[in-house]
C-alpha cells in the first residue's frame, strides 16, 4: 500500500512538472508572438516616419514656391493698378484734347 502511494505521488509530481513545462512553453510562444507583433509595428512606424518626412519636405518646397508667387503678386499687382489708372487718365486727357 505504501509503495502504491509513493508511486502515485511520483506520478503526480511528474504530471505537475509536465504542466509547468507546458506553461513555460506557452509563455515562450506568447512572447515570440508579441515580439513578432512589435517588429511589425516598428516597421510600420518607420514607414510612417519616412512618409511624414517626405510630406514635410514637399510642404517646405511648396511653401517656398508660394512665397515667390506672393512676392511677384505684391510687385506686379500694384504696378498694374497704377498702369491702368494712368491709362484711364491718359484716355481722359486724349478725349479732352481731341474735343477741343
Amino acid at each position: 500500500m505504501r509503495q502504491r502511494v509513493c508511486d502515485i505521488l511520483d506520478e503526480y509530481d511528474d504530471k505537475v512538472d509536465e504542466c509547468k513545462t507546458m506553461a513555460q512553453n506557452l509563455s515562450l510562444a506568447m512572447q515570440a508572438a508579441w515580439n513578432q507583433t512589435a517588429r511589425q509595428d516598428a516597421a510600420v512606424n518607420a514607414r510612417i516616419a519616412q512618409l511624414n518626412t517626405t510630406i514635410a519636405l514637399e510642404t517646405k518646397s511648396e511653401s517656398a514656391m508660394m512665397r515667390s508667387i506672393a512676392l511677384l503678386t505684391m510687385i506686379f499687382l500694384p504696378l498694374s493698378c497704377v498702369a491702368s489708372g494712368a491709362y484711364v487718365q491718359m484716355d481722359k486727357l486724349m478725349a479732352r484734347l481731341t474735343t477741343e
